[in-house]
């Protein structure tokens, strides 16, 4: 069915609010790709780490969002694993103590990801590239900053809206004049505290944000810069790990978003979690180790109280890819 275009302005105005702008990446299973929220965690894991994943909004909602993604990251030649604790294959009678020299307390993180978000006739293509540096400011913790830049293009399919009155419709009339996509180039920034116990860190999304070419009334609600604060910590019972984490999402002229959740992990195997969004919003969590290498994690996302009314849950699905693990290690994350 196609979209009236007057209609739909006016209900993704009210939307775009309640879906946090859209801008930048947003899933409720954010420590599962944090370099994606803070560049500064960008090569944490002492592994190419590579996720892709889907994100389906308002299930049964006419041109709810849909989120598409895939990224990478990984350390440049670590000279220190900073998770030599972190996994309980490995005996602490094989671990390495931290060097003392300078250029082997740091090491680099490079990566990137690949995003494409759908909201009705709305479309959002986004390529980031990453760059981290960390430097160990004590044993198996690290401080790391990161920078992110990237090329985001919006477009609107007019080919899905029907419109009364195209002579006299202003609005389908300045998008004909104008053009019907948009392409910008960003500049996001991050700094990060982790350890094999912890992680902790602010960005800044959107930070610096430059029109390259096309008609720029076609995303004038991304415009706001985004700030994340995202942190966790890991509890140890055995072969039992409780990790709750939190993520608080501030943007212009938009609502605080503070996501707080937790998930039991057994023998860093499998885990089970909720969340719950200040937004009425509570999350199930599930993911599985299948092997060494591939992991898969599920979440149902629903809405309670009167929120429950306009939504019939979102549905959240990751695949991970874990390369030259060597040694197996498992991150807090």
């Amino acid at each position: 069915m196609k979209f009236k275009l007057l209609a739909l302005i006016a209900l993704l105005s009210l939307c775009i609010g309640k879906a946090y702008s859209q801008g930048g990446i947003f899933l409720s299973q954010y420590y599962q790709n944090l370099p994606g929220f803070n560049p500064g965690l960008t090569g944490a894991a002492d592994f190419l780490d590579i996720r892709t994943g889907t994100r389906q909004q308002w299930v049964g909602f006419e041109g709810a969002p849909k989120t598409y993604f895939v990224s990478a990251n990984g350390a440049i030649k670590p000279k220190v694993n900073p998770y030599r604790k972190n996994s309980l294959r490995m005996s602490e009678s094989a671990e390495a103590q931290l060097p003392s020299s300078g250029a082997s307390r740091l090491k680099w993180g490079l990566g990137g990801y690949v995003l494409k978000q759908e909201q009705g006739p709305f479309d959002q293509m986004q390529s980031v590239v990453n760059v981290a540096s960390h430097i160990a400011v004590a044993e198996r913790t690290y401080l790391s900053l990161g920078i992110a830049t990237g090329i985001s293009n919006y477009r609107v399919n007019l080919s899905e809206v029907v419109v009364a009155d195209q002579v006299n419709d202003a609005t389908y009339n300045r998008f004909m004049a104008n053009g019907f996509n948009n392409t910008y180039a960003t500049l996001s920034t991050g700094v990060a505290i982790y350890s094999d116990l912890f992680y902790a860190g602010i960005s800044a999304l959107q930070l610096s944000r430059t029109l390259l070419n096309g008609n720029d009334m076609l995303n004038k609600g991304g415009n706001n810069q985004i700030f994340h604060m995202v942190g966790g910590y890991r509890l140890y019972f055995r072969k039992f790990d409780v990790i709750p984490n939190i993520n608080v999402r501030f943007e212009t002229n938009q609502p605080m978003v503070v996501d707080l959740g937790a998930r039991l992990r057994y023998n860093k195997l499998i885990f089970a979690g909720l969340s719950y969004r200040n937004d009425q919003s509570v999350i199930a969590l599930l993911g599985i180790d299948i092997t060494d290498k591939i992991n898969f994690s599920y979440s149902l996302e629903s809405r309670v109280g009167n929120a429950s009314d306009v939504s019939n849950g979102s549905h959240e699905i990751m695949l991970g890819l874990k390369l030259f693990n060597h040694n197996r290690f498992s991150p807090l994350w």
